[in-house]
């Protein structure tokens, strides 16, 4: 009997340090962000960047907007736009996002400024791509605004894909296939004098490989499933001379906790011993 117990307790003894141990390799990866230089610069400038759909001001300070099309980023299987995101300035003078989801229903707002809508790519891969990603805005059954975002332009002439490299976003490269990870972001950021970020986008590759948005208010973590995070947060182009404040964005895997689980089901076998003894 000593010796059956011995093995099972040495299993789960085993089991302990080898959740421990995975834990401890489970290591975050930090980036800062500095609103005044890292940021996502807009226009719909026909002679500028022209990267974003800009948004109208309706009285009333509320709208809808949906996203539709069949944007695509690559030719791999799966490798649609499952969304748009829209930045806005909430009634609290808070400028935060919303994900739009792609062919999906309207999303409804309410603020005191509607900004813009755009979707993004890695710099500088946007040539390949296909497709549009048409933005529509309405108060009501009235359009009010919207545009059309051509995910492959090349040519300021037509309003294409806001481009995001480590100079202006948090880029985590961490895995090429689906896996749970947390975001964390905290500090403060500033888009004019006294006037706040409320949230970031978090930009991620679904497991059917499409590309996902969600927006993270300042101050909080949410986990996710998927992989190739990005995180990052706009303004009007040359706008951001103004901006101050530093935003700390942690991507840290989520690690499952196998300890618990597997010393039960060890413990389970201390019965199966003591059958075996007799």
């Amino acid at each position: 009997m000593g010796s059956a117990k011995s093995l099972v307790m040495g299993l789960a003894l085993a089991a302990v340090s080898i959740g421990a141990a995975a834990s401890s390799t489970a290591t975050a990866a930090v980036v800062f962000l500095d609103p005044a230089s890292q940021v996502v610069q807009l226009d719909q400038n026909t002679s500028g960047l022209n990267n974003c759909v800009l948004l109208s001001q309706p009285g009333g300070g509320s709208c809808t907007v949906a996203a539709s099309g069949n944007a695509s980023f690559g030719s791999q299987p799966g490798e649609f736009y499952n969304a748009a995101v829209v930045g806005f300035v909430d009634p609290d003078g808070l400028l935060q996002y919303k994900a739009l989801p792609m062919n999906g229903p309207a999303v409804a707002f309410t603020g005191s400024h509607f900004n813009y809508a755009l979707i993004t790519d890695n710099l500088g891969d946007h040539v390949g791509n296909t497709g549009t990603c048409t933005i529509t805005q309405k108060v009501g059954a009235a359009t009010v605004g919207g545009g059309n975002i051509l995910a492959g332009s090349t040519t300021s002439a037509d309003t294409g894909v806001a481009q995001i490299f480590s100079g202006n976003a948090a880029i985590f490269n961490i895995g090429a296939s689906p896996q749970h990870f947390t975001i964390t972001v905290t500090g403060e950021a500033f888009y004019a004098p006294g006037l706040r970020y409320g949230s970031v986008v978090v930009q991620y590759r679904d497991p059917g490989n499409g590309i996902t948005y969600d927006s993270l208010p300042i101050g909080q973590s949410r986990d996710y499933f998927g992989f190739r995070p990005r995180v990052f947060i706009t303004d009007f182009d040359g706008q951001a001379g103004n901006n101050s404040g530093l935003l700390t964005v942690e991507h840290a895997p989520t690690v499952p906790e196998p300890t618990t689980a597997t010393l039960a089901g060890a413990l389970l076998l201390l019965p199966l011993a003591n059958a075996r003894r007799r």
